[in-house]
């Protein structure tokens, strides 16, 4: 199975139909971290989460790891789910020990 398909447009990513329920399953059931209240899930699996207010919030990729801060909510969640949409980077792994 390709990962990268292209087509006329852009490269679009193909996970296989596993690892998509499992990503999905972990986006809906694992517990937000404390402080965030918008969480975006990115094409890879990875979460965006927002913090902050309606007058000043931030958000953090936490594949890629951009953030951004200093907008108003509105316009950062716009921007968080906007990279959400794109970002290809895959979820880092959690540390054991």
């Amino acid at each position: 199975m390709d990962v990268i398909r292209e087509n006329s447009t852009r490269p679009t990513l193909v996970l296989p139909e596993w690892l998509l329920n499992q990503l999905e399953y972990r986006a809906r059931t694992e517990p937000w971290p404390d402080g965030v209240h918008v969480r975006y899930l990115t094409v890879a699996g990875a979460t965006v989460d927002v913090r902050g207010t309606e007058d000043a919030a931030s958000y953090k990729c936490w594949g890629c790891g951009d953030s951004t801060a200093l907008y108003g909510g509105r316009r950062t969640k716009e921007l968080a789910q906007g990279h959400a949409e794109k970002c290809r980077a895959l979820p880092r792994p959690q540390a054991t020990t």
